[in-house]
């Protein structure tokens, strides 16, 4: 149907509809859907719209207002917005957009665990499977003369916030690997059997050793040597309740030079030595 609202224009279209009973307990469902092209006079501001948005911009620019932060959108961008809270978007030069209003009884959880913020916006260099499966869900109200697959539908929006929790997983692991001592992290636990000192390890993001200890000391809240100790014992811990190697052997599996050196890390980290923690735990 065509939209009558002030700056929406052209072969604007959208579509509405009035779930199921079991859909709020079932599926993710869309309230309505649509196909925008907006002039200047756009600016939605809305109290609440008790769903969750996706708005897709397919040209122009835009920006979105949520708990008085103004986010910027793009050609390219997909704006993720929490529409229980009062919230308001608009353009100043114009957009075409795609969008999907929806609920459902994960909703919730899936916006807590994709977006830290009421309202947050991707923009993935591969716009490619959002898009589609927006297109997906506009074109099955825009073409259907059947009666709704919710089920059908709700995989459509399944598969947009699978898509967004790839994107966050995608943008933490490049945060990652700009910090030096969370990448420092992540190669202990991928090395911790072999040879590491902390002249190795600070050397490898170049910074100086003391500097490392203090820095690291202060972010992880123990030394890069503790922290190193800690990592293989919680390692051995895993073989001697898994298996019947010999304690010589778990010890210089798991990164200690000799068995004496291991028992006594052992015993002060856990309170047991190997072979009670193996008698005690069992396996």
């Amino acid at each position: 149907m065509k939209p009558h609202i002030p700056g929406v224009f052209g072969d604007s279209t959208q579509y509405f509809h009035v779930p199921s009973s079991k859909a709020p307990e079932l599926f993710f469902y869309p309230l309505c859907t649509g196909h925008f092209y907006c002039d200047p006079q756009y600016d939605l501001n809305r109290i609440n719209f008790n769903s969750y948005l996706f708005l897709f911009i397919l040209e122009g620019s835009g920006y979105v207002e949520i708990d008085n932060t103004t986010y910027p959108v793009s050609k390219g961008s997909l704006a993720y917005i929490d529409c229980y809270k009062p919230h308001r978007y608009y353009t100043l030069e114009g957009f075409e957009t795609i969008w999907v209003h929806f609920d459902g009884p994960l909703a919730r959880a899936y916006f807590r665990e994709i977006s830290s913020n009421p309202a947050s916006i991707f923009r993935p260099n591969d716009t490619y499977e959002i898009k589609k499966n927006l297109d997906n869900i506009y074109t099955f109200f825009h073409n259907s003369k059947a009666q709704l697959n919710e089920a059908l539908i709700s995989n459509m929006i399944n598969n947009l916030l699978t898509c967004l929790l790839m994107e966050k997983a995608h943008l933490l692991e490049g945060a990652n690997k700009a910090n030096p001592l969370k990448d420092t992290l992540v190669y202990i636990v991928q090395h911790f059997d072999e040879a590491l000192t902390v002249e190795d390890l600070a050397r490898r993001i170049h910074f100086s050793k003391y500097y490392f200890i203090r820095i690291f000391k202060q972010e992880v809240g123990y030394t890069p040597y503790e922290y190193i100790l800690m990592t293989r014992v919680n390692a051995a811990t895993l073989e001697l309740k898994s298996t019947d190697n010999a304690i010589k052997n778990v010890a210089i599996h798991n990164g200690f030079s000799n068995e004496s050196s291991f028992c006594k890390t052992f015993k002060k980290l856990t309170g047991m030595t190997p072979m009670e923690y193996r008698n005690t735990n069992g396996h």
